[in-house]
């Protein structure tokens, strides 16, 4: 019997074959393709069956934020040719590739190759194609460079595939994504011409955000309203009953205004070492004062500066403010200065939280009282000639580049928008269809702006902060449709409103079919939690994703102030375990790069609308981001988790706010008929399963959001052919085939046959030697299981082995209503392990629409038995308990409809004897006098439990307590593990006032941990003390940083 073991990890997409066509095919329609999905904008509430989208990326294998930093994982395989990131077998679309390097610069890139059904579509230099010179359909907004979406590139030319595709670079790419469609057959579908330039579509492209890019309804009639709504009060726009659809919501608001600080963009450099350059002054000077353009999102830079020689002061370290401008000065002492007519400057490195940056120097003389601007100099790449002409020499130089931000905003600023944020968070726009209210969201973020008023111009709403405020998509209604707004602000709320609406009686046909979703918007407001994604959307049934509105506003004062946008979205589709799409940050998934380094922007499908540095109700630095998915809509038959990270391993404290947008049908399109556990000699002889291959336990990880539970189970792998019979659903609109594997080796491919004729091949061009878990899908057509009950497949690998340790079985079917609880759970076992946790397995469980998740209810010994939490695997680590405690479990399975199954037989599991703290997890600290906040796994390391907690060091003596609890009296062997990198410093380590141990931090290159040992001490239960106070540095170290990983405390018998 299938077993599944469960280890947390202690240190801490995908392929297959698809199609598409304007007119159904045996296996229902696949909509629009291509350029017709832009000329039928209007059919976007269409439900495709058996439609998959999913992502190639460059995101960290290993579960760290490596995601493109050196490269490693940014190559699928490499030719002569260069470096293989896309490749798919069957038919489908390419919608969107994007990249980052060098700020947004992909020169080094060198060419871009896209193969389509062997034919080469596109070749070219890639930062010249971004740049828009090969002309259309190759134009902006359907390819952009760094400077028009700040910091990304990207080409979304939909580019459709009848049977091959495969995208190469010249060279290592560094980051990057390939968002692609694949179809179950190839009817209807034209290989992408690049000489169709598509000039229409660029019109009505470039059109975005002025007007309603669906085609124009003649019936369709619009309603005005004069809007003076009162505070706690509502008002109904539009009341529109019978079948029909609502096709635009306009808001006119005048008295609303925005923030409206001036970006800039700047060059500069910055340095570990030193910089020199000379400035002009007065010789009838009674001083000087010398002042710097500098990036506030760098902490505590601190330099010595020196006048032609002699020490004259020093640049004081500031704390990290977020991504604006500041002009620091310092005032040089008339004895260094008087009498000369020019200065030579020299800074000196001493500490920082990164580097030492610098843009622009001013000298200001005063001279009789008066204050006169003396020389200027503008530092960086772009300003080398008056570098030369100031003598600028620079040493150890970290970064050269260009940023675009502001000047921080005043109070008066803050004053002067509050009315207007207020009412742009706290009006609700509220659409209720059919009886069921579908659309609840704040009014700027459904708008695409929810830090207040911002101009953005998408295909699908706009933000105009001298017109209207629009958004057209189409809401589909059978009976009725409200359109209201509701004002639960302080402030009324002024202007004027239109909707658009058109009667249509095919509408009730449709939707009652489920042949097209009702449009709805799930808006979430809160705090994240540490650990746990942010959830966009989560629903079960049949639908479409097509885009987020999302609000980020970081609660981190000091450091990495916008470090939430490390976070990377990830994708689970229909009960599948790996991510089908799994991004390498935030503002990546925004098509963006380097935390937007450019400055706000709009294009037709993405933009970053807003960014704060505590202004407006912005605390410390916020965002706001918005993304449509309509070429590469996110289609879901049974069940869609779409959630992003908040910093690297979920450990930037946030608020977050997100609007996303989705076209629903409650009923579910997929049911699970057969399921084939490899591994198990009656499941294999059940199904006929045959494969002449061997048998191995693999004990690993998924990629994604689960990649701390380790699973065992038995892989088969075989190069001879493998066959097997699978029941299905007679009346299957096609058939979806999903297979558990091990993907340690890339590049598995297997010839699919079923009943004896060719379906395609299975490709998956995607490897992980270290989350080696992988769960893919094979689409079979309607057009070869249509009718069938049973299916005979045989698999022909022609690549590495081919390995499975299941397979399951899902039939599209017509929209059904799964009415059936999920069966008991089997094979439950708790094993204590040698710290405070206890690890619970249990075997899956097959359902109809699938499961959710599995309840874990528990007792300790003596008490009540409760609900400890939920797993989407089978498996659950019990943590943070005593020692030698002692539990008792059952588990109960949940399906997607939200019925529980019954509760599996009670086993019993004891914790061991070492207590394991994790160092975020004493955070907040008892005190500090530096910052201290969650890192996660980075920089080549994997801290345990994913993050370390990360104290911000500036000089000897800072002093951080943290505090941690002990539920037994007894004598402990203490130890902790600590980081060492350049930048760390030296540290006293002590226990509650005992003996201190001191620990040097550096190590000359990259990031690594130690364990250092504390001793034996008697601790009585109950709350006790870890201090570290910084002492010093190494003399070759460049900082004061200090890392907490963990501390282990093991009680001794």
């Amino acid at each position: 019997m299938l077993r599944r073991a469960v280890v947390v990890l202690m240190s801490s997409v995908l392929m297959l074959t698809g199609s598409v066509s304007a007119s159904a095919s045996t296996s229902g329609s696949n909509g629009p393709v291509g350029w017709e999905v832009y000329r039928n904008l209007d059919r976007l509430p269409e439900l495709q069956t058996a439609v998959r989208t999913k992502q190639f990326s460059s995101f960290g294998r290993d579960g760290t934020n490596n995601d493109g930093f050196d490269g490693t994982y940014s190559c699928l395989r490499t030719t002569d040719a260069g470096c293989v990131i896309a490749e798919d077998s069957g038919p489908g679309e390419v919608a969107s590739i994007w990249f980052t390097r060098d700020e947004g610069n992909v020169t080094k890139t060198g060419t871009i190759t896209v193969e389509l059904d062997g034919k080469q579509v596109l070749h070219g230099s890639l930062q010249d194609i971004v740049d828009g010179k090969l002309g259309a359909p190759f134009s902006y907004p359907l390819v952009a460079n760094g400077v028009q979406t700040s910091g990304g590139v990207y080409i979304r030319v939909p580019m459709p595939y009848r049977s091959s595709m495969r995208i190469t670079t010249q060279t290592n790419p560094y980051f990057y994504h390939v968002d692609y469609r694949q179809f179950p057959d190839a009817n209807g579908v034209q290989t992408f011409d690049p000489s169709d330039k598509a000039e229409d579509v660029l019109a009505l492209l470039n059109a975005a955000g002025t007007k309603d890019p669906k085609p124009a309804r003649p019936d369709a009639r619009t309603t005005s309203t004069p809007l003076n709504l009162a505070p706690g009060k509502q008002v109904t726009l539009a009341d529109t009953r019978g079948a029909g659809e609502l096709s635009a919501l306009r808001l006119k608001l005048p008295d609303i205004v925005g923030l409206d600080l001036k970006s800039f963009a700047d060059d500069g450099r910055a340095f570990l070492g030193g910089s020199t350059f000379t400035l002009k002054i007065d010789p009838a000077n009674t001083g000087v004062k010398l002042t710097r353009r500098m990036d506030l999102r760098i902490g505590n830079q601190r330099a010595k500066i020196l006048v032609d020689g002699a020490s004259a002061g020093e640049w004081a370290p500031l704390k990290a403010q977020g991504a604006q401008w500041h002009d620091q000065s310092v005032d040089l002492p008339a004895a260094l200065t008087a009498g000369k007519s020019q200065i030579t400057i020299t800074n000196e490195f001493v500490s920082s939280d990164l580097d030492f940056n610098e843009f622009a120097y001013w000298a200001d003389s005063t001279v009789g009282g008066q204050v006169k601007r003396t020389d200027t100099l503008d530092v960086g790449p772009n300003h080398v000639a008056d570098e030369q002409a100031h003598g600028y020499a620079i040493t150890q130089q970290n970064w050269s580049g260009e940023h675009a931000m502001s000047y921080a905003a005043t109070d008066e600023d803050a004053a002067r928008v509050k009315p207007s944020d207020t009412l742009l968070a706290g009006v609700r726009v509220q659409v209720t269809i059919d009886g069921q209210k579908r659309v609840d969201a704040p009014l700027g973020e459904f708008f695409g702006s929810g830090l207040g008023e911002n101009p953005v111009r998408s295909l699908f709403f706009a933000m105009d902060p001298d017109g209207w405020y629009s958004a057209w998509w189409p809401m589909p209604y059978a009976a009725r449709a409200t359109v209201t707004l509701v004002n639960k602000t302080t402030y009324p709320l002024k202007g004027q409103a239109e909707v658009t609406s058109a009667r249509d009686a095919r509408k009730a046909t449709d939707l009652a079919a489920g042949k097209i979703g009702y449009f709805t918007a799930i808006s979430t407001r809160g705090e994240t939690t540490h650990g746990s994604d942010w959830t966009f959307a989560d629903v079960a049934g049949r639908g479409k994703f097509v885009g987020v509105s999302q609000t980020m506003e970081g609660l981190l004062a000091d450091g990495n102030t916008r470090g939430y946008l490390e976070g990377d979205e990830r994708v689970y589709v229909d009960g599948e375990r790996t991510p089908a799409i799994h991004g390498t940050g935030t503002e990546d998934y925004y098509e963006s790069g380097w935390y937007f380094n450019a400055g706000t922007y709009s294009t037709p499908f993405h933009g970053n609308s807003a960014h704060e540095v505590r202004a407006g109700f912005c605390t410390n630095e916020c965002d706001g981001a918005w993304r449509l998915h309509i070429t590469d809509s996110v289609a879901f038959e049974n069940q869609l988790d779409f959630s992003i990270e908040h910093g690297q391993q979920d450990d930037h404290p946030a608020i977050y706010g997100s609007t996303a947008f989705l076209y629903t049908a409650s009923k579910f399109g997929a049911r699970e008929t057969d399921r084939i556990d490899t591994g198990s000699a009656d499941s294999r002889q059940q199904h006929g399963y045959v494969d002449n291959g061997t048998q191995a336990d693999l004990s690993s990880v998924y990629e994604g959001d689960h990649d701390d539970i380790t699973l065992t189970d038995q892989v088969r792998s075989s190069t001879q052919p493998i066959r097997f019979s699978v029941k299905t659903d007679p009346a299957n609109r096609g058939v979806t085939l999903r297979r558990t594997s091990d993907q340690n080796a890339a590049g598995q491919s297997a010839q699919v046959i079923v009943n004896g004729k060719n379906a395609g091949t299975w490709l998956q061009p995607l490897g992980n030697t270290h989350q080696r878990w992988l769960d893919d899908n094979y689409q079979l057509p309607a057009a070869i299981t249509s009718g069938k009950g049973r299916l005979d497949i045989e698999l022909r690998p022609s690549g590495p082995a081919w390995t499975a340790s299941s397979y399951v079985v899902q039939s599209l079917t017509a929209p059904y209503s799964d009415n059936r609880a999920p069966g008991a759970v089997g094979g439950v076992t708790a094993v204590g392990r040698s710290d405070n946790a206890i690890n619970v397995t249990w075997n899956d469980v097959g359902d109809d629409s699938g499961v959710a998740h599995y309840n874990v209810y528990g007792a300790k010994a003596g008490g009540a038995e409760k609900l400890l939490g939920t797993s989407p695997l089978p498996g659950f680590l019990h943590r943070g308990l005593g020692l030698h405690e002692t539990w008792t479990y059952r588990i109960a399975a949940v399906d997607l409809a939200g019925h529980t199954g019954p509760k599996s037989s009670a086993v019993q599991g004891t914790s061991g004897s070492t207590l394991r703290v994790e160092g975020e997890s004493m955070l907040p600290p008892v005190s500090s006098t530096v910052a201290v906040d969650p890192q996660g796994n980075c920089c080549g390391v994997s801290w345990s439990g994913g993050a370390q907690a990360w104290i911000h060091g500036t000089k000897a003596g800072d002093k951080t307590v943290f505090g941690f609890n002990v539920p037994t009296t007894g004598s402990y062997q203490l130890s902790t593990v600590l980081t060492k990198a350049a930048d760390y410093g030296i540290v006293a380590l002590q226990i509650d006032g005992n003996a201190a141990v001191s620990f040097d931090g550096y190590q000359a290159s990259g990031v690594g941990t130690q364990s250092v040992a504390l001793g034996t001490v008697q601790l009585a239960a109950g709350d006790h003390q870890f201090a570290v106070t910084v002492t010093g540095k190494n003399g070759a170290a460049t900082g004061y940083l200090v890392g907490v990983d963990l501390l282990d405390l093991r009680l001794a018998p």
